[in-house]
Formats: structure tokens, sequence, C-alpha cells
């Protein structure tokens, strides 16, 4: 641990990659080192791949997004959250902002509904907002600010930060916290010649790439390096295929 202060301290590292090794013994870094840096373990290229993600699972359900309403809950009008309202507009029925701030988003909603000709509607019903929402995407709110909502219990609810978890004894829905990719071999190549494709995922990998956050720009390398999504994480590990499609039958049962 020593050894990892030092060379942190001596060439002011910003963000650092563990080897699954050392990723299984995360724990015992968080305290010393966590606090200072950014550890890149894939989970920033979540806010990157929403499209992927959510055509993932309506694949395994036999669903088109064209079809599918999108529910954003933030309390913050960050660029990223913005940029991706604008960009999956374009795939999504329809737009939904759920957030306490109503008056923070409502001119940039404004914009946003010119420039791309789409209709975006802005709510903080707690009862009403999320009752009926099937896809929510969760940027910003915490455990205890999520719970104050009434939620769709067969929802898809993908959580942005992998430290909030959203837990209710009537949901049945799937919350996703990780997930995993795979890029075209020209991609990898970089890695490859490191050999560093043994001992380090390739999410996390690849998230190490993104060293600027234009987020147009990194969809652009995205589809480029034909990056898809191969697999989901939850709470409780791995996200079955079945259990996707087990979501979508529920929910045409009890209709």
């Amino acid at each position: 641990m020593k050894k990892v202060r030092k060379l942190i301290e001596k060439y002011k590292i910003d963000n650092l990659v563990f080897s699954n090794e050392l990723e299984k013994n995360l724990s015992i870094f968080e305290e010393e080192v966590t606090r200072k840096i950014h550890i890149i373990d894939g989970s920033g290229l979540m806010p990157y791949l929403i499209k992927e993600t959510l055509e993932y699972i309506l694949k395994q359900q036999g669903e088109q997004t064209e079809l599918e309403d999108l529910y954003f809950c933030m309390k913050e009008p960050r660029q990223i959250y913005i940029d991706n309202i604008s960009y999956l507009g374009e795939y999504f029925r329809n737009i939904h902002i759920i957030t306490p701030n109503i008056s923070k988003f409502q001119k940039i909603i404004e914009k946003i509904e010119e420039k791309e000709n789409i209709v975006v509607t802005i709510s903080n019903n707690k009862k009403k907002s999320l009752k009926k929402a099937k896809w929510i995407i969760n940027f910003d709110f915490e455990d205890e600010e999520i719970k104050k909502y009434s939620i769709y219990r067969m929802a898809v609810i993908i959580t942005m930060d992998k430290n909030y978890n959203y837990d209710n004894l009537g949901f049945e829905g799937i919350q996703i916290k990780k997930i995993d990719i795979d890029t075209s071999d020209e991609a990898k190549k970089i890695f490859s010649q490191y050999n560093l494709l043994d001992n380090i995922p390739i999410t996390t990998l690849y998230e190490s790439l993104l060293n600027q956050r234009q987020f147009y720009k990194i969809r652009n390398k995205i589809i480029g390096d034909k990056v898809r999504i191969i697999k989901l994480y939850g709470k409780n590990g791995i996200i079955t295929n079945e259990e996707c499609k087990r979501v979508r039958e529920k929910e045409l049962n009890s209709a």
C-alpha cells in the first residue's frame, strides 16, 4: 500500500486501473486511495451506453425502443444528462424527466424540443410520475430520494451510480448497476500489444481510453469500435436473459 501511495504522489496520478487480482481485494485500497483518485472499473461507460443497454434487454423481450417511453430521474441539469435526453429522444417514443428542480430544466428542455423536434415532459409527482414507468434511468437520485416515488413494480431501472440502490419489497423488476462490453478486434489491438486483456476486463480498459468527456465524440467512437453489451449486472450479480424475458412476461400476464 505504501508503494502505491508513493507512486500516486510521485506521478500525480488521477485515474487508476486495477488488474483482476487486485480488484478482488479492492477494499484494502479504498480508504487510502479512492478518496484521492478515480478508480476506473468500467462503470464510467454506462452513461454513454444507455441506448445499447436498453436495446440489449428489449431484444430479449422481442420489443423495440420506438414503442417505449423513457424516464430520467435527475436533480441537476448536468451536460451529460442533457446530451442523453437529446440523443435518446430520437429513438424512444416519449421522454420524461422526473426532478425536484423543475425550474432548472424548463428553459433547457424548451431548447431541446425546438432543436430536436421531440416532446419532453417534466414532473415531480411522487405518486404518479413513475407509477407506470417501464424504463427508468436514475442519474443522481440517492436511495432515500427514489424511495419516495411510487415505482412500477416491473420496471427496468438503470442506475448510473453503482453506490445507489432501489430496494422495495414489492419490486419485481430489474435494476442494472454494471455492464460488460465487447468490441471489434481492431479496437482491442492497443490492449493486446501490452498483454492487458488477460488481466483486466475489456470494459475497464475501454473506459480508460475515454480521457475526454464530450458525449457525441464518445458516441461516435463507440459506434466505430462496434461496442456491444454482452452482460448485465444487478445487486445480486449477473442478470440473465431469462430474467429480462420474465419481466416482460409478467407484465403481459398482469395486463
